[in-house]
């Protein structure tokens, strides 16, 4: 599946960026496409975009990745279908010519449901034999990735770790009324003064983030874009784009990705501090931390561009 190798393609291009170190995590945590997962003991969470969460396990040695993604399932209704399979082993040959996939496809389960292994292994020039690790399942017509890359030694003695991870994937915790249904915000502040004061900047205005990544020297590179507007009427709209390409030791590809979404939004105050609620169609809710840095808008720490829609 093209949206798999996608994942493949961030996830080797990763290996020559550098970790951010986040504050301790807890126990479980929300990452893409509207799911959550258990940390293992040790293990914090890194730099965090729309589609992607990279994770930093406990004792991480140089040339080690391991992140959480999502990408558009692209219809498919079964990741262990052959086809699936086979379109996916297609892609990753395209991608990376020196990987082989070592060993069968294997049936796993999250609490997300039925998912699947794949292996990949490979030595480019630089002499290092690396491995790629993937854990997928389907959720809400994403695919969710639990990816890991890097020396082989290394990968392999993350297994039980990485399983673990896998195994604990499971929905966000749906905000629900009595009647067991996703709420409607009656309005679009909680009442309180810093919760209206945010409304009054942000309702009716879009927010953009921009990003982008260069491994230098001409290797590769990943730019990403994501726009929420959040209409007046208390509706909010969500799309993001990416775009990939990579060329290391012998390795090399590009492709792109889009995800959108639709719901709700509100703006309340916890402990004194603005959060922005967005209620997914879906009934999934995401809590994003509002702040400022002089002139920036701020959500969850990055900074967000906010213009006319």
């Amino acid at each position: 599946m093209h949206n798999l190798a996608v994942l493949a393609v961030i996830a080797t291009t990763c290996l020559h960026s550098a970790s951010h170190l986040a504050a301790q995590q807890p126990a479980r945590i929300d990452v893409p496409a509207g799911a959550s997962a258990r940390l293992p003991t040790g293990w914090q969470a890194g730099s965090r975009e729309a589609t992607q969460l990279q994770l930093v396990p406990a004792n991480l040695v140089p040339g080690e990745v391991v992140f959480i993604a999502s990408a558009s399932a692209d219809g498919a209704t079964s990741l262990t279908d052959p086809a699936v399979i086979r379109r996916t082993e297609q892609e990753m040959l395209q991608l990376f010519p020196v990987m082989r996939r070592v060993g069968a496809p294997v049936r796993v389960r999250s609490g997300l449901g039925e998912g699947i292994r794949m292996d990949w292994e490979g030595t480019p020039p630089d002499g290092v034999l690396r491995r790629l690790s993937m854990h997928a399942a389907l959720h809400q017509g994403q695919v969710v990735t639990v990816m890991a890359a890097g020396p082989r030694r290394q990968v392999l003695a993350r297994a039980a770790e990485l399983q673990a991870l896998f195994t604990s994937l499971a929905p966000s915790q749906p905000v629900t009324n009595v009647g067991g249904s996703a709420p409607t915000p009656s309005s679009l502040d909680d009442r309180s003064g810093v919760a209206r004061e945010w409304v009054t900047q942000l309702r009716g205005k879009k927010l953009t983030r921009l990003s982008g990544y260069g491994s230098g020297g001409g290797s590769g590179g990943m730019t990403s874009r994501s726009d929420l507007i959040l209409l007046a009427d208390g509706r909010f709209t969500y799309a993001s784009s990416s775009s990939v390409s990579i060329s290391v030791d012998g390795m090399g590809g590009s492709s792109a990705g889009r995800n959108a979404s639709e719901g709700r939004w509100r703006i309340v105050s916890r402990g004194g501090s603005p959060v922005l609620e967005l209620v997914h169609s879906g009934g999934n809710r995401d809590q994003i931390a509002l702040s400022r840095d002089g002139t920036k808008t701020l959500l969850d720490g990055g900074r967000w561009f906010v213009t006319e829609p």
